[in-house]
């Protein structure tokens, strides 16, 4: 079971869990979720001692999930980082390859190289005008 206070978090959480390789899973778990757009707020504690308690708990609560800043988080960080930058390389290529312009294996490499993604969504940028793949590192 989730508890959720916020309507995004209860979004998140609603979201069924594959469990199992990339490629084959072999269990999908669907969580029971309580949050506000499901359970109406302090419902059952009416006007009591508890009611107060309870909100100031929800108040100052701040929540931690296993793995939450450790390594384990950290990882999943980095590997989300890494996806995008490759993501974001690959479409560098895919549009000067629509646009006829060719890319030297060194500047291909470059580009695929690149994990800096603001360094890549300037690249970005340019490969939509870019007369050449040599273009794309004008000014660096």
């Amino acid at each position: 079971m989730v508890v959720c206070k916020d309507k995004a978090t209860e979004s998140w959480a609603a979201e069924p869990i594959r469990v199992g390789v990339s490629v084959h899973t072999s269990m999908v778990v669907f969580p029971l979720v309580l949050g506000p757009g499901n359970v109406p707020a302090e419902i059952g504690l009416g006007d009591t001692r508890a009611r107060a308690l309870w909100r100031h708990l929800m108040a100052t609560y701040t929540p931690r999930f296993p793995g939450s800043g450790t390594l384990i988080e950290e990882t999943l960080i980095e590997g989300e980082a890494k996806g995008r930058a490759k993501g974001r390389a690959e479409d560098i290529l895919r549009i000067l390859d629509l646009r006829g312009i060719e890319v030297a294996d060194v500047d291909r490499e470059r580009i695929t190289a690149c994990a800096d993604l603001e360094t890549l969504g300037t690249w970005f940028d340019r490969a939509v005008t870019a007369a050449s793949g040599q273009e794309l590192f004008a000014d660096e």
